[in-house]
This record gives structure tokens, C-alpha cells and sequence, in this order.
């Protein structure tokens, strides 16, 4: 797999995202010199001195299957809310989304009005975004990491909470778009779609787990290694001051 980075910048403090094979086959000398901040995604565990280690169980879709196959191994009902989504003429979608901004912009809102404090735009930076719409609105936005051979999920939101929608009709749009983003990284020779953080041990994150494990799949572990300078710590602290997350 070739490392995709994203280069960015938060008050002039340079920081660098990989998504890596394997985080030991990086320059990390050289970067560490470069980099203010970075933030490795590794699918294999590896040993970094001065970084700190996390890890987290993520759900794997090989895309090697055929889509018949791939399709079948979601969970009957699910099967089953997408195709009724194939008789709604007014629900659309837009797979990818070259709307960036207009995605970012309703990301934010769902995320203000679920209290959440939303990540800042540079953290998309990267990012495709495939996008439901009812009626010409949008209703469902999924933004996702894009390496060339990987699709790593990054945020779903949607507007089920939003008592002007049907939640039904969202939830069964929310499952078409992961459909539709199963089918657009086959036909593009993509091998995996990431569906990231399944949280098996908490009953809050149980729904959002439950979500994602319908969809098949198979259960792994990614690592994450994170290194920053102190500096950047108080850039963070300072961003999330302003109402913007950086991970």
C-alpha cells in the first residue's frame, strides 16, 4: 500500500497524518524534525520510540469479493432498507461529492447541533465525500480517507435527528451511500474499505457498532501513534478555543 500524508499547518506549526501499512517504514527521523505534530494510522503494530500508542478494533470490507458477494454479506435487513431506497425517486446521491465546502458545512452544523465540538476543515484535507440528498437538501454526508487502494472512514452524520426528516427514510439513505461507497471503490480497483473505530465495550458506542458490523465485513485492529511538541499541544488547546478540533 502506498503511505498517503496530508500536510497541514495550525498557526504555523507544520503536522503530517499518515495512513501506512506499516508505521516502522517511515522516515520518522526526518519527519519528527519537520513535523510539529504526527499522526500515524498503521494497519501494523510498530515500534516508535517518543510516540505515544494507541490502538482500536476497526471492521474490514474486502473489496477483493465480487459485489454480489460483498453485497450478500450484509445483514438481510440491511440488504433490504437499500433496495427500497431504489423506489424513492426524490432521494439522490453524489458519489463522490465534489462539494467540499457545502459537505464540511452541514457536517459542522449536524455536529453543533449534537453539541459536539466539530473538527476543523484542514482535517478533511484529503478527504472524499459521498453525499444522499431528499428533494435536492442534503440529508447525509460520509467523508472518508483516500489513499488510492484504501477508503478509511472519517465521519458519517446525517440529519436523523432532525425532527423536519423522516428518520426512517435517513437511516435507510445512510445505508444506500455505504452501498454506493462499496461500489465506487470496487470499480476503481480500491482493496479495502475501512469502516474505522468499532467500539466493542462500550454501550454507549454500541449503536454506531452495530451500524457498521451490518455491513459484514471482519473485525481487526489498527494502531495509532501520535508524537507532538509541546507547542502544538497549546495550538490544539487554542483551536478548540475557537470551536474546532484537531485530532
Amino acid at each position: 500500500m502506498k503511505n498517503r500524508v496530508t500536510h497541514a499547518s495550525l498557526f504555523g506549526l507544520p503536522y503530517s497524518r499518515f495512513l501506512t501499512q506499516d508505521a516502522s517504514l517511515l522516515p520518522l527521523d526526518s519527519l519528527r524534525k519537520r513535523n510539529a505534530y504526527i499522526h500515524i494510522y498503521s494497519y501494523a503494530r510498530a515500534a516508535l520510540p517518543g510516540f505515544e500508542e494507541t490502538s482500536q478494533h476497526i471492521i474490514i470490507i474486502n473489496l477483493r469479493h465480487s459485489l454480489e458477494d460483498i453485497f450478500d454479506a450484509f445483514k438481510k435487513n440491511t440488504r433490504n432498507e437499500i433496495r427500497k431506497t431504489e423506489n424513492i425517486p426524490e432521494l439522490t446521491f453524489s458519489i463522490p461529492d465534489r462539494k467540499n465546502r457545502d459537505s464540511y458545512r452541514f457536517y459542522t452544523a449536524i455536529k453543533k447541533r449534537d453539541g459536539v465540538t466539530p473538527d476543523a476543515y484542514i482535517e478533511f484535507r484529503g478527504c472524499l465525500f459521498f453525499n444522499a440528498y431528499y428533494k435536492g437538501k442534503m440529508i447525509v454526508s460520509v467523508s472518508c480517507y483516500d489513499t488510492g487502494e484504501i477508503l478509511r472512514l472519517k465521519h458519517i452524520v446525517s440529519e436523523r435527528k432532525n425532527p423536519s426528516f423522516d428518520a426512517t427514510l435517513i437511516g435507510y439513505a445512510t445505508r444506500r451511500v455505504m452501498w454506493e461507497l462499496c461500489k465506487y471503490g470496487k470499480e476503481r480497483g480500491y482493496s479495502t474499505i475501512d469502516l474505522a473505530g468499532a467500539n466493542v465495550s462500550e454501550a454507549n458506542k454500541s449503536g454506531i457498532t452495530a451500524f457498521k458490523q451490518s455491513f459484514g465485513g471482519e473485525l481487526k485492529e489498527i494502531w495509532v501513534y501520535r508524537s507532538k511538541t509541546p507547542a502544538f499541544r497549546w495550538a490544539q488547546k487554542g483551536a478548540h478555543m475557537f470551536g474546532k478540533n484537531i485530532h
